[in-house]
């Protein structure tokens, strides 16, 4: 049996490693479009050795595509709230064979071993040459949150596989590690809700009420240079976050503050942009936070210094003379 099961394994390794390439693509291009993050996606081709172990495990007698998770693909999203997004893409994408909800089952299962097990293959309307090979190789989907998969892990490194495997003297320290896991998946996703919320009740207040009279963090900023500045392009979080740090560093802690030198240097700047546009592909024009840095630049010389440590500022004088 092991070398007819070997020269099966051999012949069909390319299709299993098209198959998984292929539904990773299915996968990332349709996650791209729901804007869904995911921590991480793993994917694997079991090895000849452990492929064996299993069929004799599950006595498979015929051939090796009885075992139906030779490749797994398998999703670590951020919230549990995305779980569900992510099953109706699984269902909607491939045709589902099986499912195994360790998540919401009626079977109590201990937080450790949670997750969404799907059995699919490809879906027949995928035809030509490409898919030839691969339409009928079935293959798994798992679906975990990060929480889950760092306590999978971690019992998996102390070969737990299951909670029968735990000692009978080390059951109450486990299970107790596992809880906060699972308060921790918990409070993840309430904070995520909450946060949501309260950008919502930013972008009331700051897009259609304009108070700016908010404290600086980097979900009021967000919304306000995209109220702000509607027609220039939106810079990215992670540049959003370090003008935060570099504005409360010099004493700009309320949104009026910095609303007001904007406008006060709003055709200088202008002017500065005219004659010294940024090169990029946008026109010529600087984004959202080049548009701030610029300006506090111009007006405001703590701020400049934070900037451009050591320079006496000549390269601006001539737009600080025009404010002044």
């Amino acid at each position: 049996m092991e070398e007819q099961f070997k020269q099966q394994y051999d012949s069909l390794l390319y299709n299993f490693n098209c198959l998984k390439d292929e539904a990773l693509y299915i996968i990332n291009n349709t996650l791209l479009k729901s804007l869904i993050k995911l921590n991480k996606i793993d994917s694997r081709i079991k090895t000849f050795d452990s492929l064996l172990e299993k069929a004799e495990r599950k006595e498979v007698k015929n051939s090796i595509l009885e075992i139906r998770d030779i490749v797994g693909i398998r999703l670590v999203c951020l919230f549990l709230s995305d779980i569900a997004t992510i099953k109706d893409i699984i269902h909607r994408e491939f045709i589902v064979l099986e499912e195994d909800d360790k998540i919401n089952g009626n079977v109590k299962y201990e937080f450790g071993y949670m997750s969404l097990h799907y059995i699919v293959k490809i879906k027949d309307s995928y035809t030509g040459p490409r898919y030839d090979g691969i339409k009928d190789i079935v293959f798994e989907v798992q679906i975990r949150t990060m929480a889950m998969d760092a306590w999978a892990n971690i019992s998996h490194y102390l070969d737990y596989k299951t909670e029968k495997d735990v000692p009978e003297e080390l059951k109450r320290d486990f299970y107790a590690l596992s809880g906060l896991f699972y308060v921790a998946d918990k409070h993840f996703e309430m904070f995520y809700k909450s946060r949501e919320s309260n950008i919502e009740q930013i972008e009331e207040s700051i897009g259609q009420k304009k108070n700016y009279h908010q404290s600086i963090n980097i979900d009021t900023l967000t919304t306000y240079l995209h109220t702000k500045m509607e027609d220039r392009e939106r810079s990215t979080s992670s540049a959003i976050s370090e003008l935060v740090n570099e504005l409360i560093s010099v004493g700009y802690e309320k949104l009026d503050q910095l609303d007001e030198v904007l406008d006060k240097t709003y055709n200088v700047f202008l002017l500065y942009e005219k004659e010294r546009p940024p090169h990029t592909e946008k026109g010529g024009k600087f984004a959202e936070v080049g548009v701030v840095r610029v300006s506090l630049e111009i007006a405001d010389e703590n701020f400049y210094q934070i900037r451009n440590e050591g320079s006496d500022g000549s390269s601006i004088s001539k737009y600080r003379e025009m404010l002044n």
